[in-house]
């Protein structure tokens, strides 16, 4: 278990990470996004309930914090989506009693889920609580595994920028959005979209990090280029977080690899991020910090109030906006995302992109608050089989870079073409090949 000093530092953090949150939301957000139907009204009731709901997560997550990976999995999922949708409760209006209870049923479940997980994990995996690495020497045959993916990827995402947007060799934040207004309205091949959403979102991050372990520029280089074609066709900003927490995790992991030193340390760094954003607001008047920190955290958490309080009077999506869609044709047309975005945001071009609880509840209602918390924990049980005998950098970085494609998409989408099969099977082949390489070492040095 983390030490006591670890506990409460962490739990103090989910503290103030909340308050800094609500004072960017109310003050900056709220002021500057009102057009998209954000109106700033605080609710005593509410506001407290989001507290007491803030002290049921802090209770799990020190059950559930000791030093491995479900830890950090849990750490991740409370900043970037617990703490984000609790956090809206007492200060946005058109918050209803029943969007606060479905919420607190998915975030009293999802951390369940993730105590029962704990318990579990220490039982199948024994090595549970220790970041024990196979092979540290450097294998030459798992090295020319990942380069030559990376070439590939390369070689697939050049052909997929050809395809897309063959003229568009350069794209800044502010073009973005038309960027993705333009890719949106244009048909691409289902191939296609779905080649370059897990070259750049998933399979470069988790190269980048390899090439970062071994040291190698060109493994690194490459990687950020095949992100950078992927972001001037679709122009999605997350890449820039993922990129961005890699590199802080690298740094950290040759400070102490210890999970708990690194819980405190990726909070703090958040709780810097949307401090600074509000100093910059004040001081300066610029606010595209605090508009990027929006799009990341709190849009998701909004978006899981309109989808709540669209399914609750309309009809169920039983997974027919995602990979039901070949079996039975979707209710809404063309598809729910586009209905809520233009409902809520009262524009037809927005996409209100279904995160975790938006996916849970759409699909199936309650039932799905239910059920797929447990899917969430088992697949990243599975997945932390796999990553933690690669050392804690790489581990937390495929970890992170799952989670964060996870939040923003659907499960069953996450799971086939997020990224998260071929983040497990590449940690997989790449632990064989260094027990193989092991053990043969092993035998040289007998004879």
């Amino acid at each position: 278990m983390l030490k006591k000093t670890y506990k409460s530092r962490l739990a103090i953090i989910f503290i103030i990470y909340k308050i800094v949150i609500e004072i960017n939301y109310s003050q900056v957000i709220g002021n500057y996004f009102s057009y998209t139907g954000i109106n700033i009204k605080f609710d005593f009731v509410k506001y407290i309930c989001s507290w007491l709901m803030m002290t049921a997560i802090i209770i799990c997550s020190n059950y559930i914090a000791h030093n491995c990976y479900i830890s950090i999995i849990n750490t991740i999922l409370i900043f970037f989506s617990y703490i984000p949708t609790i956090s809206l409760w007492g200060i946005k209006e058109g918050i209803t009693f029943g969007g606060i209870f479905a919420t607190s049923v998915y975030c009293l479940l999802m951390n369940i889920a993730g105590c029962i997980f704990t318990s579990l994990t220490k039982k199948w995996l024994p090595n549970g609580n220790q970041d024990y690495i196979i092979d540290e020497h450097k294998n030459k045959e798992s090295q020319l595994i990942i380069i030559l993916i990376s070439i590939l990827c390369l070689f697939i995402m050049i052909i997929c920028h050809q395809i897309v947007a063959p003229d568009r060799w350069s794209l800044s934040l502010s073009e973005s959005l038309s960027a993705r207004l333009e890719i949106r309205e244009s048909y691409i091949p289902s191939i296609i979209k779905y080649m370059y959403m897990i070259i750049g979102g998933a399979m470069a991050p988790a190269m980048f990090s390899f090439g970062l372990k071994m040291k190698n520029k060109w493994l690194i280089l490459c990687n950020l280029l095949i992100s950078y074609l992927a972001y001037t066709i679709n122009g999605m900003k997350t890449y820039v977080l993922i990129y961005a927490v890699i590199i802080f995790f690298y740094f950290l992991s040759k400070k102490s690899s210890k999970i708990s030193f690194i819980q405190v340390r990726l909070g703090e760094a958040l709780i810097a991020a949307w401090t600074f954003s509000f100093i910059l607001w004040k001081t300066t008047g610029i606010y595209i910090l605090s508009s990027y920190l929006h799009r990341l955290f709190t849009v998701p958490a909004e978006i899981h109030y309109y989808y709540y309080d669209f399914f609750k009077t309309n009809e169920l999506l039983f997974l027919r906006d995602s990979v039901g869609r070949f079996l039975s044709e979707s209710p809404y047309y063309p598809s729910a995302s586009r209905v809520i975005g233009s409902l809520y945001y009262h524009n037809n071009y927005t996409n209100a992109t279904n995160g975790m609880f938006s996916d849970f509840y759409a699909n199936f209602g309650y039932i799905g608050l239910i059920i797929y918390p447990c899917l969430v924990f088992l697949t990243m049980v599975l997945l932390e089989k796999q990553v933690k005998t690669q050392g804690s950098f790489l581990a937390l970085s495929v970890i992170f870079i799952s989670l964060i494609v996870l939040i923003n998409n659907t499960f069953f989408t996450w799971l086939i073409t997020g990224g998260y099969v071929f983040n497990v099977v590449l940690m997989y082949v790449i632990r064989k090949i260094r027990i193989k390489g092991m053990r043969r070492r092993r035998k040289c040095t007998i004879i």
